[in-house]
């Protein structure tokens, strides 16, 4: 359900914003093939030069009053890293209330070289297949790292490459 939730919350804001000319792309396919990176941006300003993303939020959480996650920071410059966009738009909404902010962002030198280190490294990674350390604080199971993360239950297990490659793959394990 939850990802219907935000499927939904796009689609409406996608619309608007079309309607209202704030916008005049949704879904923009972005990559980076030297660094095995694909997304899509939510939305595009074609003529401003800006992306627009859309995040649904708990009432009460930070971005409302003192700007953008920083893992949403770190999204948005892998993003404009791999497009002609060099500003983005995070546009978050309260679930409950559907009360909304919106931060404008546009990342320094010290952010964009944080994020293409961390694509080297990764794919480093993967072409010596060979699994990435577990982030420090990750290693007792708490914190926000590891409450966001997707592999969060598989990652302090795994055997070793294949077995993480198992978990990747459509088939499954």
């Amino acid at each position: 359900q939850i990802f219907n939730d935000g499927k939904w919350r796009h689609a409406r804001l996608q619309l608007q914003m079309l309607d209202a000319g704030v916008i005049h792309e949704v879904e923009r396919k972005v990559a980076l093939p030297e660094y095995r990176l694909r997304g899509s941006i939510d939305g595009v300003n074609t003529e401003e030069g800006y992306g627009v993303e859309i995040k649904g939020i708990g009432a009460g959480l930070k971005p409302v009053e003192t700007g953008p996650y920083h893992h949403h920071m770190l999204q948005a410059t892998a993003y404009i890293l791999a497009t002609d966009v060099e500003t983005m738009v995070f546009y978050y909404e309260d679930k409950r209330s559907q009360q909304w902010t919106e931060h404008v962002f546009t990342p320094d030198a010290e952010m964009m070289d944080t994020v293409e280190e961390e694509l080297r490294m990764l794919n480093e990674h993967v072409d010596n297949a060979a699994l990435p350390p577990v982030l420090k604080e990750c290693r007792h199971g708490k914190g926000e790292t590891f409450d966001r993360c997707p592999y969060r239950y598989e990652c302090l297990g795994l055997g070793g490459w294949e077995e993480a490659e198992s978990l990747a793959s459509p088939d499954g394990p």
